[in-house]
């Protein structure tokens, strides 16, 4: 008997069957069978790759559940995509999730039904703790892709070193958007991501010049304001801009398709993420150093 690599100590088999109604019988559509020890290194990479940065406390494990309520307004996509996801754990990079997946996701992502500008219970932006989960499955599509292509893959958090345009055009939107929540006096009610996401993340040679003049109004109103707050800002926009490589077309690529839009929905999200855990850094540094004058005084 020829013996598992995969093996390891561990004797025991994982089985699992796929069946289907066929009149009165049952038709086995998918048989699989692993040794247990390989089933929960899947699994492990399976975790691994959903994981996205998150600012604040540490998320339980993503369950199937909520990858389900990532692709379906009533967390009931149909049965390939359960399956699709279902597999990808157990068999691991085996099955990847490729470019149906992804595109299911996108989709959901751009017709949320959730106000982006709005918050959950502890006042944190409720736009991050709703994408998590989604970020992450596109994340692990985007890496499955990448592998098969032999590319480098995507990281948990943001990659300050990465210039793919649509991954900078991502963090870009990110910053339009803090740019648009600095400025102004009142809660957004209709933010530059709500208008301008689904076009910037497909079309970012039409969306951004639009984008990009927004957000010169907002600027020169946060220079009035809050100078310091527009100097950091500007320069964060500057920085991303000189990550962009302009071709002949202009400086922002004229259609991103699937593995891109995947690219820019990261980026974007990176970006948010990396912005909220240095102001809470600041925000938590200011208040040690108050603590520490206030017991001098």
């Amino acid at each position: 008997m020829k013996l598992d690599p995969h093996a390891g100590p561990d004797p025991n088999r994982f089985y699992m069957a796929g069946v289907s109604g066929n009149g009165a019988r049952l038709r086995v559509r998918y048989w699989v069978t692993e040794s247990l020890s390989r089933v929960k290194e899947n699994l492990r990479n399976w975790h691994q790759q959903l994981r996205v940065s998150y600012p604040w406390d540490e998320e339980q494990p993503v369950r199937l559940w909520q990858l389900l309520y990532a692709i379906d307004r009533e967390g009931k996509p149909p049965a390939r995509d359960t399956l699709a996801l279902l597999r990808r754990g157990i068999e691991g990079e085996a099955q990847p999730l490729g470019y149906a997946m992804l595109g299911t996701v996108l989709n959901r992502l751009r017709h949320p039904g959730t106000s982006i500008g709005a918050k959950d219970q502890q006042g944190n932006p409720l736009s991050l703790s709703r994408l998590r989960i989604p970020m992450g499955l596109i994340r692990m599509c985007v890496n499955d892709i990448s592998r098969s292509k032999g590319e480098p893959e995507m990281s948990e958090g943001l990659d300050p070193n990465c210039v793919l345009p649509a991954y900078v055009c991502g963090r870009l939107m990110a910053e339009f958007e803090n740019l648009q929540r600095a400025s102004s006096e009142t809660e957004v009610n209709s933010s530059v991501l709500d208008r301008y996401f689904a076009l910037a993340s497909t079309y970012p040679a039409v969306a951004f010049p639009k984008i990009e003049s927004l957000a010169q109004k907002h600027l020169r109103k946060l220079r009035r304001d809050k100078a310091k707050a527009a100097y950091a800002i500007d320069a964060r926009l500057q920085e991303l801009h000189g990550l962009l490589q302009p071709t002949a077309a202009g400086a922002y690529p004229a259609k991103l398709g699937l593995p891109e839009q995947g690219l820019f929905a990261l980026g974007y999200y990176h970006q948010k993420a990396w912005s909220i855990t240095q102001a809470r850094d600041r925000k938590q540094s200011n208040e040690t150093a108050g603590i520490g004058v206030e017991k001098e005084n």
